[in-house]
């Protein structure tokens, strides 16, 4: 009879956890910090590449689907691609500072255009935060490239 009971009980608490845990649950999707990302807005992010060979940054074309990993997270399309040589700092015969462009390496700005959830501070591009500053990985079936978010724009 103790045993049985002892059964019953452990059955029961069971139960109440696992109602309480789905309970939470529900209030966390409802009320939680996800919960005011259900605005879906248009997204323009701009990811700037640094010392690119030529040829890599030559491969990267307007038009060319945004995929953020392997796993092929589709953020957007890139609209925009601008290339610039590598700034680095120099110093002349005088010894004065100057910045001049590497013609060896290039650093490119590649506007992407998406769609995303907003709300409260934050960018959601499908499971990515858009943040400025954020690393970024840049990929499509030519590239696998490393950059930074450098700024994000919600219309």
């Amino acid at each position: 009879m103790i045993e049985r009971l002892g059964d019953s009980a452990l059955k029961r608490a069971i139960l109440i956890t696992t109602g309480l845990v789905i309970v939470a649950s529900v209030c966390i999707a409802l009320f939680g910090a996800g919960a005011q990302l259900t605005r879906t807005r248009s997204v323009t992010v701009v990811v700037r590449l640094w010392q690119l060979p030529p040829e890599v940054a030559s491969q990267i074309h307007v038009g060319d689907p945004a995929f953020t990993d392997v796993a092929r997270v589709l953020i957007g399309t890139i609209t925009n691609v601008r290339s610039y040589p590598q700034p680095e700092i120099t110093t002349d015969a005088l010894g004065r500072v100057h910045v001049a462009g590497d013609p060896t390496t290039r650093r490119v700005d590649v506007t992407i255009a998406g769609t995303g959830r907003v709300g409260d501070g934050l960018v959601i591009v499908h499971t990515q935060a858009m943040l400025a500053g954020r690393p970024f990985s840049l990929l499509s079936d030519r590239y696998y490239l490393a950059g930074t978010l450098v700024s994000v724009d919600v219309r």
